[in-house]
């Protein structure tokens, strides 16, 4: 199962949780199995620029996440990680 957080800068499992999926600097990808940790990743945000609120989601689908840690996010992007299967 691949975990996406968003992270303040520089991400990792040492940055701090960004308080809003879609204004963090990055996203830290936590790639768990039954042994623990496998890998961690951090991928840069995209931001809302192109594709609006729903671009970090199509980003994340497209990095395999299955499930987002986030302590705040709106309605529009909320439904479409229900949408993508992105718990």
């Amino acid at each position: 199962m691949i975990i996406a957080i968003p992270s303040e800068t520089p991400g990792g499992l040492d940055a701090s949780v960004a308080d809003h999926f879609g204004h963090c600097a990055a996203f830290t990808m936590v790639d768990l199995q039954e042994t623990g940790v496998v890998s961690v990743s951090v991928i840069p945000n995209t931001g809302h620029a192109q594709g609006g609120c729903m671009a970090p989601v199509v980003m994340l689908q497209q990095a395999g996440a299955d499930a987002m840690i986030s302590g705040g996010m709106g309605m529009r992007p909320l439904a479409g990680f229900q949408q993508v299967g992105i718990r």
